[in-house]
């Protein structure tokens, strides 16, 4: 039951940063099409890549439709 939310004080360094371990991840385990990353991002500043999601639940409550409807946060380029 947990619950998600966009980050929403985030500085641009950090975004960066989640973006290209997120691209970097996605890559790395040959994801195509779609996928979802699920990350962690500590008090320090640190990332962890918790799951590689290939096939996310696209229901428009959940993650993957939260972050396709934030301006600047999906970059289908990039896939």
């Amino acid at each position: 039951m947990t619950k998600s939310h966009l980050a929403t004080d985030l500085e641009p360094e950090t975004i960066t940063r989640l973006q290209e371990t997120a691209l970097a991840a996605y890559r790395a385990v040959k994801l195509r099409d779609y996928g979802r990353i699920d990350m962690r991002l500590t008090e320090k500043g640190e990332v962890y890549v918790i799951e590689a999601n290939p096939n996310p639940w696209l229901s428009s409550k959940q993650e993957f439709a939260m972050a396709a409807r934030r301006p600047g946060v999906v970059h289908a380029a990039n896939w």
